[in-house]
């Protein structure tokens, strides 16, 4: 009698992601990463220690809440290479209202794959310049 074992291997989507396709990264309950096809991606962070309303929340007794809100939120643009767009005289823009987060997040997601870094700034400045 011969016996077939079938082994299934479980993989985390932590272990799993494909770093070069679009993909969703969480960062804690406190924002979210997301990268497009063109190898770009947008950083929008409200929790603690972010440039956002949530900036002072005391964290000390009760962790990072299940459910977290915030008006605003820090926002970045991070290049194929991996580094923070400088986005002004910083790598990162605060206060930034959910409408102007989306659009940035639209211009950054139609961006060519080749484009020269100080264009992309001009056209993510002019996004943040308007909320």
């Amino acid at each position: 009698m011969t016996t077939t074992t079938t082994t299934t291997t479980t993989t985390s989507p932590l272990e799993s992601a494909d770093e070069k396709a679009p993909h969703f990264v969480s960062m804690r309950g406190t924002g979210f990463q997301v990268f497009f096809a063109n190898g770009w991606g947008v950083s929008i962070q409200f929790g603690t220690h972010n440039y956002c309303d949530n900036r002072r929340w005391d964290l000390s007794s009760a962790g990072v809440p299940a459910k977290a809100t915030c008006n605003n939120a820090e926002v970045a643009v991070i290049t194929p290479e991996g580094d923070l767009l400088r986005l002004g005289g910083d790598t990162v823009h605060g206060w930034v209202p959910p409408d102007a987060a989306a659009k940035l997040i639209t211009v950054v997601q139609a961006f060519a794959s080749d484009i020269e870094h100080k264009q992309a700034t001009a056209l993510c400045a002019a996004v943040l310049e308007e909320s």
